[in-house]
């Protein structure tokens, strides 16, 4: 098989393991959908080798560029996360938010930062400071997905898994920040304080306004296609998708 034909087959692959083990759940409760998928996958990695055409889609897969895989599902993983949260709870909450995604994200970075450092003991010639720093801003960079699937299956209250959900859309600006700053100081330059504001309101005040604008030119096309379904999905998943690459 070619090497397009082997990454097209791991995918369906994958995604029919995950229809057996949603049916296996519904048959034992007590088996959770993402630990055991996760688990499972942990297993098939180690031993591809000896899985035949199965193992040698997941190497063709594995050698993909990540920023590919990021391109293709990041824009409509965070959509749907920002798309079926609830306003009114992300709004009463917008503190909490707030608080966890900015001054916790800092504390977190610096946290695995003397984690690497002091802990693990890593000295200069692996790891500096600053370089456990920048590490430590990717790692701050909560993914909830699994989390949240996770609440919801628990049956946690939606006021809780509001918090998360918004926590997780909110702290990328805060995230990439950091980073920015961090690997720029790393490759022997500076950021003013000046400079360190505009990045800031560039990453999260644009990427809202930027969103509102798309938004509402989705909305309002969708409102003229309102009694053709398939061009209002279209619209949709476009939407999603340019407004991620224009950001």
């Amino acid at each position: 098989m070619t090497p397009d034909a082997l990454i097209l087959f791991f995918l369906f692959f994958s995604l029919t393991i995950a229809i057996v083990i949603k049916s296996l759940q519904k048959k034992w409760s007590f088996l959770p959908f993402a630990p055991t998928l996760f688990v499972l996958s942990i297993i098939m990695g180690k031993f591809s080798d000896h899985l035949g055409i199965v193992g040698d889609s997941i190497k063709e897969t594995s050698g993909i560029d990540p920023r590919g895989i990021l391109l293709i599902f990041l824009p409509p993983l965070i959509f749907e996360s920002s798309f079926s949260s609830d306003w009114y709870v992300f709004r009463k909450q917008s503190s909490q938010i707030f608080i966890l995604a900015f001054p916790c994200v800092l504390v977190g970075a610096f946290i695995i930062m003397f984690s690497i450092k002091l802990v693990i003991g890593y000295d200069d010639s692996y790891y500096t400071y600053l370089q456990a720093f920048m590490f430590g801003s990717v790692l701050s960079c909560t993914d909830t997905v699994a989390v949240l699937a996770l609440l919801k299956e628990a049956g946690a209250p939606k006021k809780f898994r509001s918090l998360i959900e918004g926590e997780s859309l909110v702290n990328d600006g805060s995230c990439m920040i950091l980073f920015t700053i961090s690997i720029e100081l790393c490759k022997g330059g500076s950021m003013g304080f000046v400079e360190i504001i505009r990045l800031f309101v560039e990453l999260t005040g644009g990427a809202v306004v930027l969103g509102v604008i798309f938004g509402i030119i989705a909305t309002e096309l969708i409102k003229l296609f309102k009694n053709d379904p398939l061009l209002c999905y279209n619209t949709t998943l476009v939407g999603c998708y340019l407004v991620y690459f224009v950001a």
